[in-house]
């Protein structure tokens, strides 16, 4: 359900994904806000400048999320709005120190958090950048506490606190950066382990040499045609076409001119072909055509065309140019009938378009 109310609003699968990021960032925080307020609470921060500094807080986190959740962040080179949200985050989780007087070490936990959450997204030196912002943020905001509440913030636990910071900071983001890095070389490798794939499907069903589905392929698909015609989903027909005078072209001209005319024929006579129409190499010079949905005559009109396109072609050899026709056998499923019969039956109309006088297309 949520897929289809995404796709009624158009929202696309990357932006669903950095949504869902969005929410759990957003949630995250504001469960982070809560707890600093709590503890500033308790600490006797002054309460106009408490509810300041909290509406501030999560009045950014909600726009980062409309931002996002809206598409518009999708026009910025970082989509995600990993790092303004991080510096956003560490400005209002150190601004949070000198309210939270004793309780002020909860910032620190908090702030790796925030670094932690850029895993994500963040390069190694981006990772690193940012925490030293976030020190020096933390380390300002220390300052301020001992400054201007001495009594609630001590100089020794505020040292200790920084020292703290100073070690764990670069770690966490030494840390960020190292998972990050991990995280794109598993990109790159899932990447090209998919063009890997895809590389082995294409070999695995196109013929080497005419780019058209090889025999293999083909079975299959006439093999879904004749299950969807047993379920009553349509008619389709089967046309064996093979070229005329082939065995001359390689036998005058050689095999290179003989692969020249096969790629092209596969070239043009998929220029009559309509989206339904799947064209096969079957074996040597002969091509199986599969007419899905369609009735005889449909078959018909598409060889037609196909044949208009064809008798348009000229292979140049050497220094002759050399014309293309073909003949053809075609056969429509029959009701029960299995594909062996019918392939046999277009076969045998073939033989007869070739003993017509070729250039044919012969119907059973």
């Amino acid at each position: 359900m949520k897929r289809l109310a995404d796709a009624a609003l158009g929202i696309e699968p990357k932006l669903r994904l950095r949504t869902s990021q969005q929410v759990f960032a957003t949630l995250l925080f504001l469960g982070c806000i809560v707890i600093l307020h709590y503890a500033a609470t308790l600490s006797g921060a002054p309460r106009p400048l408490l509810w300041v500094w909290t509406g501030l807080s999560i009045g950014a986190q909600l726009l980062f999320y409309a931002l996002v959740r809206s598409g518009w962040s999708a026009r910025t080179a970082e989509p995600s709005l990993t790092v303004p949200q991080i510096v956003v985050a560490q400005t209002a989780a150190a601004s949070a120190y000198p309210l939270s007087g004793p309780l002020g070490p909860l910032v620190l936990p908090i702030s790796m958090l925030i670094l932690v959450f850029g895993m994500f997204r963040l390069s190694g030196m981006a990772a690193v950048r940012l925490a030293w912002l976030s020190l020096v943020l933390l380390s300002g905001a220390m300052a301020l506490a001992v400054w201007v509440w001495p009594r609630d913030a001590a100089l020794p636990l505020v040292i200790g606190h920084w020292m703290m910071a100073l070690v764990t900071f670069p770690g966490v983001a030494i840390l960020t950066g190292r998972i990050s890095t991990m995280r794109h070389r598993l990109r790159e490798q899932r990447e090209q382990l998919n063009q890997a794939l895809a590389r082995i499907e294409e070999l695995a069903t196109r013929d080497t040499l005419t780019g058209l589905y090889n025999r293999r392929h083909a079975e299959g698909l006439l093999e879904q045609a004749w299950q969807r015609r047993q379920r009553g989903g349509g008619s389709f027909c089967v046309a064996l076409i093979d070229l005329d005078h082939f065995k001359q072209i390689n036998d005058r001209h050689g095999h290179a001119a003989g692969d020249a005319v096969l790629c092209a024929f596969a070239e043009h006579a998929e220029q009559g072909l309509r989206g339904t129409d799947t064209l096969a190499r079957w074996g040597g010079e002969e091509f199986l055509l599969l007419l899905d949905h369609t009735d005889t005559m449909g078959a018909l009109q598409v060889l037609e065309r196909m044949q208009a396109a064809v008798a348009r072609l000229r292979v140049p050899v050497g220094d002759e140019v050399i014309g293309v026709g073909f003949s053809a056998g075609l056969a429509m499923c029959l009701d029960g009938e299995h594909l062996k019969p019918m392939l046999e039956r277009a076969d045998q109309a073939l033989y007869r378009a070739k003993a017509e006088g070729r250039g044919k297309v012969v119907r059973v």
